[in-house]
């Protein structure tokens, strides 16, 4: 029996500040409704790194070295990136760079490959002008596994060199040990996947990573959140299971306070363990300033704002998102329900629309029209 969550007291002054913070950020790169802004700003797809491998057998880490290239440059504020779930959905796809960049809404792209051999480890990347197609820069790294962190500062580096010039910033990535990362990255591949399988094995893979580094502050915060979503996917009891997120998150954040994902899942469990408004606005006002353009926390800064009755703030930053991410169903489908909230039934439709046309089968998108087309006075279409 799941507790009926705590009435909240009001509506807490925090909660205010973390959406004027999200709505900031998505009135500072939009110029209309799901529209990218027409300032001229470099922008980059990083594709996922094809696995060369003798065995066939490293995609995960081909995949986890492209991801994690993509959050180092999601880093440099001078720099817009296209979203992991967009950029990673061409993978089996027969496109060429100009096709995706135009549907990514992005002028370069960054693709490669990886070929580890035991211990060896070669990376090539190259930059591509998405506009003609022209190789911009290309380089190989030939380096052994414990090597493996600074060649993808070296790359992010070079690629943001060759955009705009030295822009005076450092990105910077957790170090580890490199069997920890690798168990790490198979950890996170695995767990998207969302099935009791999935969380299960993801869990083991974590706790193997943690067991060679306890501190390492990333791998407890994926943790926390294969915990949150399993135990909000009612695979887990509800006590125990939010209970195990929030130690993970609190681990990681007593490493590194200022792991905005620690922090962003802390601030899911305040809301759904016991409906307490107030400290997950401030653990999403934490997270949105840590990393005030990563779409999965700004996500959940848009679901909070949604479900205290806000309009427009909600809008705005899963307009935002969308727009960052923009082949992504999921997002195409929330946005939809936000119109909906905001009796915007005509738009609702539309996004839910988006979702279909990107994914055929999601029925709940179906069913969402459908309502919408009911509230909307035309019965027939909803039948």
């Amino acid at each position: 029996q799941r507790p009926v969550p705590r009435r909240p007291r009001g509506i807490p002054h925090l909660t205010v500040s973390v959406l004027l913070a999200v709505t900031a950020v998505a009135a500072a790169w939009q110029t209309g409704p799901g529209l990218p802004s027409t300032e001229v700003t470099p922008s980059i797809a990083v594709l996922p790194f094809t696995d060369l491998s003798p065995q066939g057998d490293q995609e995960y880490f081909a995949e986890g070295m492209s991801e994690e290239l993509l959050n180092l440059l999601g880093q440099i504020p001078e720099l817009r990136v296209a979203a992991r779930t967009s950029s990673f959905s061409f993978k089996d796809e027969s496109l060429g760079i100009p096709e995706i960049a135009e549907r990514l809404h992005v002028d370069h792209v960054l693709e490669g490959s990886v070929r580890k051999d035991g211990d060896e480890v070669r990376v090539t990347a190259q930059l591509i002008r998405a506009e003609d197609g022209f190789h911009v820069w290309s380089y190989t790294w030939d380096r052994t596994l414990d090597d493996i962190f600074e060649i993808q500062d070296e790359i992010a580096a070079d690629v943001v060199e060759h955009l705009r010039g030295s822009l005076g910033v450092s990105p910077s990535i957790e170090l580890t040990d490199p069997e920890a990362y690798a168990l790490y990255l198979q950890a996170r591949q695995v767990s998207r996947q969302r099935t009791p399988e999935a969380f299960e094995r993801a869990i083991r893979l974590y706790r193997e990573a943690l067991a060679i580094d306890p501190e390492y502050a990333t791998a407890w915060a994926g943790l926390a959140g294969t915990y949150a979503f399993q135990t909000g996917a009612h695979l887990l009891p509800f006590d125990e299971g939010y209970g195990l997120a929030r130690d993970a998150a609190e681990r990681a954040l007593s490493i590194n306070e200022e792991n905005a994902e620690a922090h962003a899942y802390l601030g899911y469990v305040s809301l759904h363990e016991r409906g307490d408004l107030q400290a997950a606005a401030r653990r999403y006002e934490r997270a949105v300033e840590l990393e005030p353009t990563n779409p999965d926390i700004l996500w959940l800064a848009a679901r909070l704002a949604r479900n205290l009755g806000r309009r427009d703030e909600p809008v705005r930053i899963m307009e935002y998102v969308v727009a960052r991410d923009p082949v992504n169903p999921a997002n195409h489908a929330g946005l939809g329900s936000i119109y909906w909230r905001a009796g915007r039934l005509d738009e609702a439709i539309s996004s839910f629309q988006n979702a279909l046309d990107l994914s055929p089968g999601h029925a709940g998108s179906q069913f969402a029209i459908g309502v919408v087309q009911l509230m909307n006075g035309d019965p027939e279409a909803a039948l």
